[in-house]
């Protein structure tokens, strides 16, 4: 399992995972509010369906600039967008999608297989070590470094504390 180096790259997945939910949701019910709509005639549904509606456009708008900066990290490919790439044989689904499962694994178990190349993430972000600080002065940057000759002679290394 591989871990994420970047925790911005886990923060847009984990937003552009959520948006594409609501955006699924707010189409799902914007579909079932226009049928409502044409069966029954009842007016009263016009706002309910056009709340439903700017919510589905507004969360796609966003949830398409997100999925931008969400990409697996061997294969390059960008994680919550369609695209016509070919999608590994193994790559889970729920209901025949791939960015479902990918944006619900996300979600709750914090670890995801990537659809297009099968290898699996956690959400977890590798820690890198500290960087030293860089010397002042040339006395700091030569202090621990041994003197030595080609026959050997010089201040023998000691181990650092």
């Amino acid at each position: 399992m591989h871990k994420l180096r970047h925790r911005g790259m886990v923060k847009s997945l984990r937003t552009s995972a959520l948006l594409f939910l609501l955006r699924t949701a707010s189409t799902l019910s914007f579909k079932v509010l226009l049928l409502c709509l044409l069966y029954a005639k009842d007016m009263s549904l016009l706002l309910p369906l056009g709340i439903s509606f700017a919510v589905a456009v507004i969360t796609g708008t966003f949830s398409y600039l997100i999925a931008n900066y969400a990409r697996c990290q061997l294969c390059m490919t960008q994680l919550m967008r369609s695209s016509k790439c070919s999608k590994h044989q193994k790559a889970p689904t729920i209901l025949g999608s791939h960015r479902l499962k990918l944006s619900l694994s996300t979600l709750f178990t914090k670890s995801f297989i990537c659809p297009f190349c099968g290898e699996e993430f956690s959400s977890k972000v590798v820690d890198f070590p500290e960087i030293a600080q860089p010397a002042t002065s040339f006395s700091e940057s030569v202090a621990y470094r041994p003197v030595s000759s080609r026959s050997k002679n010089g201040i023998i290394p000691q181990k650092r504390k």
